[in-house]
């Protein structure tokens, strides 16, 4: 039983998200972003802080993780691997949970724990936060539905 309100629980994130992504779908693009974000960083809080400000001209999708998460580490490479194709599209910007720059974006997107995800667009607005790993089909849908919009 628990494992079946997870899953509804999750699906009504998910669905929290993409209804989300929907709402705002009317922004239009920022000028050039940045280019001296070092985005394969462990945590960035420069980078946040411009997605914040809409500052980098496409959505971001902040992953709040941790060294010791085994979800985390198992996930790594799906989010490398939609970082590659989306490139230049979105950015995803990591921010470990358990360095001293991150603390004050934890209680800001009331992180609890790792894995956490929120989806800022490219006007800084927040789409959405979701504990917990939806899985990479549930991300894909949810960027091409907010880079469908732009």
């Amino acid at each position: 039983m628990p494992g079946k309100r997870a899953f509804l629980w999750t699906a009504c994130m998910l669905g929290l998200f993409v209804a989300a992504c929907s709402f705002f779908s009317d922004t239009p693009a920022s000028p050039d972003p940045p280019t001296v974000l070092d985005l394969s960083s462990d945590t960035n809080a420069d980078a946040l802080k411009a997605a914040e400000a809409g500052q980098l001209g496409r959505p971001a999708l902040v992953f709040f993780h941790a060294d010791w998460c085994p979800i985390c580490r198992q996930i790594r490479p799906e989010l490398e691997a939609l970082q590659q194709a989306y490139d230049g599209r979105l950015v995803i910007i990591r921010m470990n949970i358990d360095r001293p720059a991150t603390r004050p974006f934890l209680k800001k997107y009331r992180v609890r724990g790792p894995p956490t995800f929120v989806l800022i667009d490219s006007d800084g607005t927040v789409l959405a936060n979701v504990a917990g790993w939806p899985g990479r089909e549930a991300i894909e849908r949810a960027f091409v539905q907010v880079l469908a919009s732009r």
